[in-house]
C-alpha cells in the first residue's frame, strides 16, 4: 500500500542556531546532536557524534526542529543529495536535511531508513532548483512509498541489520584500535623530532577538473575523483565517489595522480581530516583541498598516518592556517610540521595496527556492497522472505 512520508511520520526541516550567540553550541558533547551534511561521512547506520553540538540554550527556541531517536535523516540540497542516516538520541539538523520523526507503528523506522538507501538518483530527479538542487519539505513530504505489512517489514530489517551490525563490529573495533595508536604515540619521547618533509618525497596537492570534465556514471575507464566530503571516520567512503574520465586523469591531472600508501590530509575548508590511500584507490585523484604526503620509507607509512591524526599534529596545522575566505594551509606549512622519529621496531608495531583497520575497513566496503545490492531485491518483493535464514 502506497503512503506519503507525512502520514507515516512527522517531517522536520531543520534550522540552524544563530553562531553569534556562542552560549548555543559546545565542542564536547553536549544536550542534542546537530547533525549536518559533513557529519553524514560514517559507514555506520546512526550518527552518534557530531562536530558540534547544541547546549540547552536552544531548547525554547528550537523545540519545533527537534528530532527523536530512531528518526531517519536525509541531505536534501546540492551534488550529496539522498545520504541517508538515523540517530540514537534528541537532534537538531541544519536546514540542508529533512527528517522523519516521530514515526508511527505502520512504519518500522529502519525499514524507512533501508528503503532511502538506493534513493538518492530519484531525489534527485524530483528536486527543483537548477544550479543547486533542492528537495524542499513540500516536495519532501509528499513523497510516496510502497510500505508492505509490518511483518513483512520487520522480516527485510531483521535481515539486513545483521550485516549492519557487523559493520558496527568492525567499526567498534577500528575506534578501539585508533586509541590504541593514539595511546602509544602519547608514550613517545618527543626529544627526537624532523619535519614532515624530511619524511616524505611528495607533497603536493590535488586539481579540480571543469565540470564538463567529470562524470558520475561508473564506467570501467572512468577514475575514482576524491574530495574532503569523501572522507570518514577510517579512511575514504568509497560508495559516494564521483569519477572523471580516463584521459582528462592522465592529461591534465597527471601530477595528482595517487599510490597506495599515500597520506591525505585536507587542506581547505575543514582542515586536517586525514586519510591513506589503499590498493583501491591507487590511481586516484584529489581536488586542491587535498593534499598528499608521499613517504619516502614505506614502513613509516603506520606511524606518520596515526601522529596526523594525534591533538599536537591538528593543533600545529591550526596554529598555520591561512584565515582568506576560507580557511587553508600551505604546503610549505604542511611540511614544516615537526613529526616526532621513532625506531624501526615501533614502527613496525604501527604498520600492524593500521593493516588491522582497513582490513575491517575493505570487509566493510565489501558488506556494504552485499547489503546495498540486497536490499532493493527484498524491498521490491524479488527475494522469498520465507526461504532466507537469519
Amino acid at each position: 500500500m502506497k503512503y506519503k512520508l507525512k502520514d507515516i511520520g512527522i517531517i522536520i526541516t531543520g534550522k540552524t542556531p544563530s553562531t553569534k550567540e556562542k552560549q548555543n553550541f559546545s565542542d564536547k558533547e553536549d544536550k542534542y546532536l546537530f547533525l549536518t551534511p559533513k557529519d553524514m561521512s560514517t559507514s555506520a547506520k546512526y550518527i552518534k557524534k557530531t562536530e558540534r553540538y547544541l547546549t540547552d540554550n536552544v531548547t525554547e527556541k528550537f523545540k519545533m526542529q527537534i528530532i527523536k531517536a530512531n528518526s531517519v535523516c536525509i541531505s536534501c540540497i546540492g551534488s550529496d543529495m539522498g545520504k541517508v542516516y538515523m540517530v540514537d538520541r534528541d537532534t537538531v539538523t541544519n536546514q540542508q536535511i529533512n527528517s522523519i520523526t516521530k514515526i508511527n507503528s505502520i512504519c518500522n523506522p529502519h525499514y524507512l531508513y533501508y528503503y532511502f538507501k538506493d534513493k538518492k538518483e530519484y531525489l534527485k530527479s524530483i528536486a527543483g532548483g537548477s544550479t543547486m538542487p533542492i528537495l524542499n519539505k513540500s516536495t519532501f513530504e509528499n513523497i510516496e512509498i510502497d510500505l508492505p505489512d509490518i511483518q513483512v517489514q520487520d522480516r527485510i530489517v531483521s535481515i539486513v541489520e545483521n550485516i549492519d551490525k557487523k559493520i558496527e563490529l568492525n567499526n567498534q573495533i577500528n575506534n578501539n584500535l585508533l586509541e590504541l595508536g593514539d595511546t602509544l604515540i602519547g608514550k613517545l619521547n618527543t626529544d627526537n623530532q624532523v619535519r614532515l618533509g624530511d619524511l616524505a618525497s611528495v607533497i603536493s596537492k590535488g586539481t579540480t577538473p571543469t565540470k564538463k570534465d567529470i562524470e558520475n556514471s561508473k564506467e570501467i575507464n572512468n577514475i575514482k575523483f576524491i574530495r574532503v566530503t569523501d572522507f570518514n571516520e577510517f579512511g575514504i567512503d568509497k560508495n559516494n565517489l564521483q569519477y572523471i574520465p580516463e584521459d582528462v586523469h592522465t592529461g591534465k591531472l597527471k601530477r595528482s595522480i595517487l599510490k597506495e600508501n599515500d597520506i591525505l590530509v585536507s587542506i581547505a575548508g575543514t582542515l586536517g581530516k586525514i586519510a591513506i590511500v589503499t590498493k583501491k584507490l591507487d590511481n586516484s585523484n584529489t581536488n586542491q583541498a587535498v593534499a598528499f604526503v608521499r613517504l619516502k620509507e614505506i614502513n613509516d607509512r603506520g606511524y606518520i598516518y596515526f601522529y596526523m591524526k594525534t591533538k599536537a599534529f591538528q593543533d600545529e596545522i591550526e596554529s598555520k592556517k591561512i584565515h582568506a575566505v576560507q580557511p587553508n594551509l600551505s604546503l610549505t606549512e604542511l611540511s614544516n610540521i615537526k613529526i616526532i622519529k621513532i625506531d624501526e621496531d615501533k614502527k613496525q608495531i604501527f604498520n600492524i595496527i593500521l593493516d588491522k583497520i582497513l582490513q575491517n575497513v575493505n570487509q566493510n566496503y565489501t558488506l556494504m556492497q552485499i547489503r546495498d545490492t540486497l536490499l532493493p531485491k527484498l524491498i521490491h518483493g524479488d527475494i522469498d522472505l520465507e526461504n532466507i535464514n537469519i
